[in-house]
C-alpha cells in the first residue's frame, strides 16, 4: 500500500496551503461555493469577512 503521506502529498499540501492563504482566491471560492455569501461583492466577502480571520501559510 502506497504511503498517503509520501513527499508527492506533502508537495501538494503545501501548495493548495499557499494557494488558500490568499484572501482574494479564498473569497471568490466563498462566493461561488456558499449560499451565506453568494449575494455578497467578492470586495466585500474579502474586506469584511476575511478580514477577520487570520489565515497561516508556511
Amino acid at each position: 500500500m502506497k504511503n498517503f503521506l509520501d513527499d508527492k502529498n506533502a508537495t501538494y499540501d503545501a501548495l493548495a496551503k499557499r494557494v488558500l492563504s490568499r484572501k482574494a482566491i479564498l473569497a471568490q471560492i466563498l462566493k461561488y461555493s456558499v449560499e451565506e455569501y453568494s449575494n455578497c461583492e467578492l470586495g466585500s466577502v474579502d474586506k469584511y469577512y476575511l478580514s477577520q480571520i487570520k489565515i497561516l501559510a508556511k
